[in-house]
C-alpha cells in the first residue's frame, strides 16, 4: 500500500501495539508522521502469521523525494519514522561514521542555538549534540569538539539543503 493511498478503517494499526510496544509509544512524541497508528499505510502485510517480517519495510522514497547525507546509508540513519523528540524525525542517538554512538539534540527549526542543528560555539551549550556536529570532525565549522571557525548561525538548509546531500550550495 502507498503513501498516497487511504485506509478507510481509523486505527487499523492499533491491533500492532499489542506487540510492537517501544514503537507505538514514539508516536506521542512531537515529532512523528501523521500516519498516527495507522500502520499497513507504510506496512503491508507480508505474512499472514505475526512474526519475524510478517509486514513489509518500504523505501522511504516511496513518499519522500529527499537525498540522504554523503555518508547516511539510509534514511533511517538519521530519522525515526515512528517518531522522536526531536524535530524532523531525528534520531536521539546516531551512530556516527566511524561506529560511535552520538546523542542528538535538535529540537527547534534554527541554526546555531541551544536546541538548533548545530550546538557548537553556542554559549554554555555542551558541544557535538547539534546534529550537524554530532558527526563533523574534519569540517572547518561546528565540529563535534566544539571548536572550529566562526560561521551563519542560521537556518542550515538555506546553504546546505537536504536535496544536496547536505553540500554547501555553490557560491555561499
Amino acid at each position: 500500500m502507498g503513501c498516497e493511498e487511504e485506509d478507510d478503517e481509523e486505527g487499523e494499526g492499533e491491533e500492532c501495539v499489542e506487540c510492537h510496544v517501544e514503537v507505538a509509544a514514539r508516536w506521542a512524541n512531537p515529532s512523528s508522521h501523521e500516519l498516527v497508528l495507522d500502520c499497513p499505510i507504510c506496512h503491508a502485510e507480508a505474512g499472514e502469521e505475526p512474526g519475524p517480517q510478517h509486514r513489509t519495510m518500504p523505501e522511504c522514497a516511496t513518499c519522500h523525494s529527499e537525498r540522504s547525507h554523503l555518508f547516511a546509508t539510509t534514511c533511517t540513519a538519521c530519522h525515526d519514522p515512528h517518531g522522536s523528540a526531536n524535530a524532523f524525525l531525528l534520531r536521539e542517538t546516531i551512530t556516527t561514521t566511524d561506529g560511535r554512538s552520538a546523542p542528538v539534540h535538535v529540537t527547534a527549526p534554527e541554526g546555531a542555538s541551544a536546541d538548533g542543528l548545530a550546538r557548537a560555539g553556542v554559549t554554555g551549550e555542551e558541544a557535538g549534540t547539534g546534529l550537524c556536529e554530532a558527526c563533523h570532525d574534519a569540517t572547518t565549522y561546528y565540529t563535534n569538539r566544539g571548536d572550529g571557525a566562526p560561521h551563519h548561525a542560521d537556518w542550515c538548509p538555506t546553504c546546505h539543503s537536504h536535496q544536496e546531500g547536505f553540500l554547501p550550495s555553490a557560491g555561499r
